[in-house]
C-alpha cells in the first residue's frame, strides 16, 4: 500500500527554496507591476484602485530603499506556507492546507510587522497601504505556487506511443468493467462492514451524469460507445474518471515491457501505484472525479481500482508473452530436420 511519504516524494521537487531565492526579487517586481497595470484599478470611479496604483509606482521608484536582508526571511515563511500541503495525498487536500497556511500567515501580526519593516517607510504612510500589502502578498503567493506546481513532462510516459483505435476501445471497455466489478464486490461485503457503503458511494461518484453536452467530443463518444457495448456489466464513467484510467494505462504500458519486467520485483503493483501517485495529472483527475467524498476512502478505492486494472493487464500481458514464445518455438522447431532424416544421415556416414 502506498504511504503518505511514498506519494509525497518528488512532489514539488521541480522548484525549490533555492530557486525561490534566485527568482524572489524578480517575482516581487513582476507582482508590483501587475498591480500597477491592473485595468480594474484604473476604472473610473474605483474607490481604492488609483491609490493601489500610486503605491505600486512609489514602490517601484523606491525599490532600492527596501531592506533586502529581510526579504530572504519573508520568502522562507511564504515558501513554508506554499509547501505545507505537500504531504497530503490528493491535490484538493494539498490546496486546502496550503491556502489555510497562507491565510494564517497573512493574518499574523508578527508577519505583517516584519513585512512592513521590509518596505520603505514612505509607503507605510500611504492610504490603503494595508490593502496593497495583502493584495501584493496574495499575488506573489500565486506566482510562487504557479512556479512550484508547473507540471514537467513525465519521464516514465513521455516515450509511450499513442493509443490505436483498437487499444482505445479495449481501454474504454476495461475502464467500464473495473468500477462495475469493484462495486459489485462492495455490495456483497456491505452487510458485514459499514465502510464498504462509503466505498460504494465513492465508486458511484465517478459515474457519468445524464447531462452530456450536445457537441461531439472524444469523451462523449466514449460514453456513447460504452452504452452500445454495455450488456449490464459495464460502468459509465464520467470524463475525469475515464481520463484517470487512461493515465493509469500509460504507466502500465511503461512497466509492462520485457526490459522493465526484468528490473522490477516480482510484485509489479507497488511500482505502478507509486508512479500513479506521483503523477500530478492522474491524481488531479481522480480528485475531480471523486469530489466531495472522504479522502481516506477515496484513496482506498483508488488503490482497489489500480490493482484490479493491473491484474487484468498482467493476465493479458502474460498471455501475449506466452503466445509470442510459442510462436518463436514453433518457427525454430520447423527449421530443425526431422528425427528420421537425421538418423538416415548418420547411417550414411557409418556405412
Amino acid at each position: 500500500m502506498c504511504t503518505e511519504s511514498d506519494i509525497s516524494e518528488n512532489r514539488g521537487a521541480n522548484y525549490s527554496l533555492a530557486d525561490l531565492y534566485n527568482d524572489g526579487e524578480r517575482l516581487f517586481e513582476e507582482t508590483v507591476k501587475e498591480i500597477e497595470a491592473d485595468p480594474f484599478n484604473k476604472i473610473k470611479g474605483s474607490r481604492h484602485g488609483p491609490q493601489l496604483v500610486s503605491i505600486a509606482e512609489l514602490l517601484l521608484q523606491n525599490r532600492t530603499l527596501c531592506d533586502a536582508k529581510k526579504f530572504r526571511t519573508i520568502l522562507e515563511k511564504i515558501w513554508k506556507a506554499a509547501t505545507s500541503g505537500d504531504l497530503r495525498k490528493f491535490p484538493s487536500d494539498q490546496r486546502d492546507k496550503m491556502w489555510q497556511a497562507f491565510h494564517n500567515l497573512c493574518s499574523s501580526p508578527e508577519f505583517i510587522k516584519e513585512f512592513n519593516s521590509y518596505l520603505c517607510p514612505a509607503l507605510l504612510q500611504q492610504p490603503c497601504c494595508t490593502l496593497f500589502i495583502q493584495t501584493l502578498l496574495r499575488k506573489l503567493f500565486e506566482r510562487i505556487i504557479h512556479r512550484k506546481s508547473s507540471i514537467s513532462p513525465n519521464s516514465a510516459t513521455e516515450d509511450i506511443s499513442e493509443e490505436t483505435n483498437i487499444e482505445e476501445n479495449i481501454l474504454r471497455y476495461a475502464a467500464g468493467f473495473v468500477p462495475f466489478s469493484l462495486k459489485r464486490q462492495c455490495v456483497k461485503r456491505q452487510p458485514k462492514d459499514v465502510t464498504w457503503a462509503e466505498k460504494i458511494k465513492c465508486l458511484s461518484a465517478i459515474g457519468v451524469s445524464n447531462d452530456v453536452g450536445s457537441s461531439p467530443s472524444f469523451l462523449e463518444y466514449t460514453k456513447c460507445w460504452v452504452e452500445k457495448q454495455n450488456r449490464g456489466g459495464l460502468f459509465l464513467l464520467n470524463n475525469n474518471g475515464y481520463l484517470f484510467f487512461r493515465a493509469v494505462e500509460c504507466h502500465c504500458k511503461f512497466f509492462f515491457r520485457k526490459s522493465r519486467i526484468r528490473t522490477v520485483s516480482s510484485d509489479i503493483r507497488q511500482p505502478v501505484l507509486n508512479a500513479v501517485s506521483k503523477d500530478k495529472v492522474a491524481m488531479e483527475y481522480w480528485t475531480q472525479a471523486t469530489a466531495g467524498r472522504d479522502t481516506s476512502v477515496s484513496a482506498q478505492v483508488m488503490q482497489m481500482c489500480i490493482k484490479l486494472w493491473l491484474n487484468i493487464r498482467a493476465r493479458a500481458f502474460a498471455a501475449n508473452w506466452i503466445e509470442q514464445y510459442k510462436h518463436i518455438e514453433t518457427k525454430e522447431a520447423a527449421k530443425k530436420k526431422a528425427l528420421r532424416k537425421g538418423l538416415k544421415n548418420i547411417k550414411n556416414i557409418t556405412s
